[in-house]
């Protein structure tokens, strides 16, 4: 007894990606994940910086949290404008 050959048609719903596709995919997963988090830690900040008590001590660590957040957020951005660059250079953007 033999097995019957079965045919399967195979639909392309999508051309594989190209370099530059793959990391404009990957800037737009990072980048969003970076603002989902820093959001979180901005929030954390104002939370403590509100419910501080007026306690120097709580409202120093608060500033130093939202100083914190922005320097990494414009390092978050320094790095999407690198990319970019390399991007337009090597020609896959």
């Amino acid at each position: 007894m033999s097995t019957p050959e079965v045919a399967v048609a195979v639909e392309v719903l999508a051309q594989p990606a190209g370099a530059g596709q793959v990391i404009n995919n990957a800037q737009v997963f990072v980048g969003g994940v970076v603002l989902g988090i820093a959001g979180l830690f901005y929030s954390i900040a104002g939370l403590r910086l509100m419910f501080g008590g007026g306690d120097p001590a709580q409202v120093g660590q608060a500033k130093d949290a939202i100083r914190n957040i922005s320097i990494g957020l414009l390092i978050a951005l320094a790095f999407n404008v690198v990319v970019e660059i390399v991007q337009f250079i090597a020609g896959t953007g």
